[in-house]
């Protein structure tokens, strides 16, 4: 075992002549197994070593296990580093114990990682771990159904090639014992399910599975890092906003599908999407990017919205901005209206304001007017169509007006029928001929000072 592990490393070149290693070591048997290997190796490669241990506070019988990796890298005349967890920090509402735990072991690995001045941190992964990782990817439709990287940062895991019971034996040769941690026997976390029930049941199929579904996570590792490269000069149609992670639309519909799922990925992740991202989001997010209709929204976890706005794909938290009431309904006395549950304040002028505004025929001036938000079937004729009348919806469609936009935008009534769409569109009837008495229509903040 001593003569293949060293073969492989020197052939995958993980660790290289000289290099500081932090070898975490839980005192279970797989990183037992990969204390003492590359304590055999250290010679011949040669490597420095340093050992850290990382307590979880989750388990009584762990303090001990801590102690007994102690007492190992004494024997062996290595550094030992021991990181206490506050277990009441690993408790997250609605995140997996076991995610969180992994999460914050890693940070703790790295602070030993600085504070030894070391390269790298090896784990003790095995095939069996690899195997496991897929199985448990596939099963929950993850966004990359990968296995486990040999290296990713200042993480290398020299054992992916050795399984679990080649280690346990390699160690019960030598007379070394281990612990066995009781949480690996408990089916109600998935991982110990695929390990004791799912890939039993494969083997049965195909005895050679683990090496199967190594291989497998080999190739698609190998594919996924063509991919990303492809992917690299893209990620220029990503760019941050006020409103959020903002994906260009056009660019991303544009990509072969393969390199349009990862482009999606990237921008869900640079919002935040990261750990519970499916694959079923993914698709869903490529759909509403390749899709016709030029609005629409898809949930994502962790809170994330991802709203299709025509040429452009938001993703951030759901604004949370009230709806205006239903009813909303205000009589214009004279040339200004206040409507404070919009944050508006209509304004009808003689001349046209500096920021432009709306043209109206002057005489709807002596009809009675009102202002009031839209309602379903509601009607009009635009301006310049002949008369035709026209579903004020589709001409929020037409207009290309994002739907929270829509519910409050605030219609001009004069004697009983739309007179304009906001201050952007006018009614047959009501807009300005050419040389005729006209008086402008606009909108400005309550914010803003008033006229005059």
């Amino acid at each position: 075992l001593e003569r293949r592990l060293l073969a492989h490393l020197r052939r995958r070149r993980l660790l290289a002549a000289g290099d500081r290693v932090v070898v975490a070591c839980s005192g279970g048997g797989d990183s037992t197994a990969l204390l003492h290997l590359l304590a055999r190796l250290a010679r011949p490669l040669p490597l420095e070593l340093v050992v850290a241990c990382v307590d979880h506070g989750l388990r009584p019988e762990a303090a001990a296990e801590a102690e007994r990796v102690r007492a190992e890298a004494e024997g062996l005349g290595l550094p030992f580093h021991l990181r206490r967890l506050d277990p009441s920090r690993l408790r997250r509402p609605g995140a997996s114990l076991q995610a969180v735990a992994r999460e914050h072991r890693y940070r703790a690995l790295e602070s030993v990682r600085a504070e030894a001045g070391a390269r790298w941190i090896a784990t003790a992964h095995t095939a069996d771990d690899v195997a496991e990782t897929v199985v448990m990817n596939l099963v929950k439709g993850a966004a990359r159904p990968l296995g486990i990287a040999e290296r990713r940062g200042a993480v290398v895991r020299p054992l992916l090639p050795f399984r679990h019971r080649e280690l346990t034996a390699y160690l019960e040769a030598r007379g070394l014992g281990w612990c066995e941690d009781a949480s690996n026997r408990d089916r109600r976390y998935l991982r110990t399910r695929v390990r004791h029930e799912l890939l039993p049941a494969l083997a049965r199929v195909n005895p050679a599975i683990h090496r199967v579904l190594g291989h497998t996570a080999a190739v698609l590792e190998e594919e996924e890092r063509y991919l990303e490269a492809q992917l690299a000069p893209h990620r220029a149609a990503i760019r941050d906003t006020p409103e959020g992670v903002e994906l260009e639309v056009a660019a991303a519909a544009r990509l072969p599908l393969a390199l349009r799922r990862r482009l999606v990925r990237a921008a869900c992740h640079r919002a935040g999407v990261v750990k519970e991202l499916g694959f079923v989001h993914i698709e869903q997010v490529c759909r509403l990017v390749a899709g016709e209709a030029g609005t629409g929204e898809v949930r994502l976890p962790g809170g994330i919205v991802a709203r299709r706005r025509y040429r452009r794909l938001i993703l951030g938290r759901q604004p949370a901005e009230p709806a205006p009431p239903a009813d909303l309904e205000v009589a214009v006395a004279g040339r200004t209206a206040e409507l404070p549950d919009l944050g508006l304040r209509l304004e009808l002028l003689d001349e046209e304001p500096p920021g432009g505004g709306l043209a109206l025929r002057r005489g709807l001036l002596e009809l009675p007017l009102r202002v009031r938000l839209p309602r379903p079937g509601d009607r009009l004729r635009p301006a310049g169509m002949g008369g035709r009348s026209k579903r004020l919806a589709a001409l929020f469609i037409d207009a290309k007006v994002p739907p929270e936009e829509r519910r409050r935008t605030p219609l001009l009534i004069a004697g009983g029928e739309i007179a304009a769409v906001g201050d952007w569109r006018a009614a047959e009837g009501f807009a300005a001929l050419p040389g005729a008495e006209r008086v402008w229509l606009r909108y400005t903040s309550l914010s803003a000072p008033e006229p005059g």
